[in-house]
């Protein structure tokens, strides 16, 4: 897989993308340039080796979704880019099994980081401080969309 070669394609999407844009839906031109785009995601992915798909992290996904749509919840962002202990944080925090990483850890026999030393992290952390990244962001979008 050479690097720049996949830079480029991307870069090519990208321009494809801004320029389909500016034609209205249904315009021939954008058509065109839907099944330019088509080609080119082709490419990437068979470049990129494709989604590599972890069948505990999709199961994962599977139930933090059901448990948005019992709850009201608007959809996420993509929850594969986030890792297996990620996930599993969210969703132990969400089904109030923890309330925050250090329980997190003592759940999982984890120790904590070396680098976490009491003089490296003098603040105590918060429960505001301890959500996931996922709430994190589902926040911000919710905060966005209110403008």
């Amino acid at each position: 897989m050479d690097q720049i070669y996949v830079k480029d394609l991307k870069k090519a999407y990208r321009i494809l993308r801004k320029e389909k844009n500016q034609y209205e839906p249904g315009d021939e031109k954008r058509v065109e340039l839907g099944r330019k785009m088509k080609e080119l995601k082709a490419k990437i992915e068979k470049e990129t080796g494709g989604k590599v798909e972890d069948p505990k992290i999709q199961d994962l996904i599977a139930k933090i979704e059901e448990l948005n749509k019992k709850s009201g919840q608007a959809p996420m962002v993509n929850l594969a880019k986030f890792s297996f202990e990620d996930l599993e944080f969210h969703y132990l925090k969400r089904t109030e099994q923890v309330k925050n990483k250090e329980e997190y850890r003592k759940l999982k026999g984890i120790k904590e980081p070396e680098s976490a030393t009491p003089q490296a992290q003098p603040q105590k952390i918060t429960e505001d401080a301890a959500h996931s990244p996922m709430e994190v962001v589902a926040r911000s979008i919710r905060r966005k969309s209110t403008y």
